[in-house]
């Protein structure tokens, strides 16, 4: 039979092992606030890109239709021409 005998903590020992147990949520909780925020950050250059890209679209395709006018615009000069 086994008979393993188990030290009973002092409360310095508990006081240590409570510090250290404070530290690491300590460090969990920031950690989860960087990751928040990051999260955010994320999210708010998604939204700007998807701004910038949306832009960008509409003015190429208003670039495209002045393209096509000034082709067409051509096409029918040297048909009258």
């Amino acid at each position: 039979m086994n008979t393993t005998t188990w030290a009973v903590p002092t409360i310095a020992d508990l006081k240590a092992r409570n510090a250290e147990l404070v530290g690491m949520v300590d460090t969990a909780e920031l950690a989860l606030e960087k990751l928040h925020i990051a999260h955010h950050k994320t999210l708010t250059e998604n939204q700007t890109l998807r701004t910038l890209i949306t832009t960008l679209a509409a003015e190429l395709a208003a670039e495209k239709i002045a393209h096509l006018d000034t082709l067409e615009a051509l096409y029918y000069s040297e048909q009258t021409a």
